[in-house]
């Protein structure tokens, strides 16, 4: 992948998590406990697909996309 997209991709994701992060806590402030949970579960389900399908394997070609805040994590592979 070029490099260029790469970042613009990097950028989307990184933009889609935090609008997911902030409908957790849209859901958690607004509807029951089990709602969240289940909620909670699917937001999760998506995540962990964004960073081990797309995002890490960006990384993996251009680890200076990564940011900070990732770290070094056990997702990384």
């Amino acid at each position: 992948m070029d490099k260029q997209i790469a970042s613009d991709i990097n950028k989307l994701m990184l933009d889609y998590a935090a609008k997911l992060d902030e409908s957790l806590r849209v859901v958690m402030g607004n509807c029951p406990a089990e709602e969240f949970k289940r909620y909670r579960d699917a937001v999760s389900h998506i995540m962990t697909t964004m960073l081990l399908d797309v995002m890490n394997p960006i990384y993996a070609e251009y680890p200076e996309l990564k940011p900070a805040a990732l770290g070094d994590s056990a997702a990384d592979t």
